[in-house]
C-alpha cells in the first residue's frame, strides 16, 4: 500500500494485515478508525508502512493480555494501538535515544521502531477513553 489514501484505510488495511498473521491464535483484535479519518488524506509510503505494522505485530506478540481486546485505532493524523499490557517506559528500553544515537535491543521490534523514530513518527504514551495506548503520530506529513 502506498500512494495517497486516508487515514482509514490505513487503519483497517493494519487491521487486516494483522488479523491475517494472527488469525490462528487468541488474540482479540478489533478496527475503529474514527473522528474525521474517513476524509483525512495521507501520502503513505510503503516502508512506513510495513515499518508500522511490524511494530503492532510485535507490540501484540510481545504485550498481550488475554483479558483485553486490541484496538487500531485512528487519532488526529496519526494510528493508535489499545489494550496492550505496555508503558512507554518498556518501549524506550527497546529503542532509545542518547547522544543523537539510537541504541536499539536486537529485535524486530527495535528495528521497527528505529526505524519509525528515523522517518520522523512519533511514537508516543496517550491516554483516550478507552485506556491507555500507544500512538504514533504521523504529524501531517508523507507516511
Amino acid at each position: 500500500m502506498e500512494g495517497t489514501v486516508n487515514l482509514a484505510t490505513v487503519c483497517l488495511n493494519l487491521y487486516e494485515d494483522i488479523e491475517g498473521k494472527h488469525w490462528d491464535s487468541q488474540h482479540r483484535i478489533k478496527p475503529l478508525p474514527r473522528d474525521n479519518a474517513f476524509v483525512k488524506e495521507v501520502v503513505l509510503k510503503k516502508y512506513i508502512y510495513h515499518a508500522l505494522y511490524t511494530a503492532i505485530c510485535e507490540l501484540i506478540g510481545n504485550y498481550y493480555n488475554d483479558s483485553e481486546q486490541v484496538v487500531v485505532s485512528t487519532y488526529q493524523t496519526g494510528i493508535l494501538v489499545l489494550g496492550l499490557d505496555v508503558s512507554f517506559g518498556e518501549l524506550l528500553e527497546v529503542c532509545r535515544e542518547e547522544s543523537d544515537k539510537l541504541q536499539i535491543q536486537k529485535s524486530r521490534l527495535g528495528l521497527a521502531l528505529a526505524f519509525l523514530r528515523l522517518e520522523q513518527v512519533k511514537i508516543e504514551q496517550l491516554y483516550e477513553g478507552d485506556g491507555e495506548g500507544i500512538g504514533f503520530a504521523l504529524l501531517n506529513r508523507e507516511l
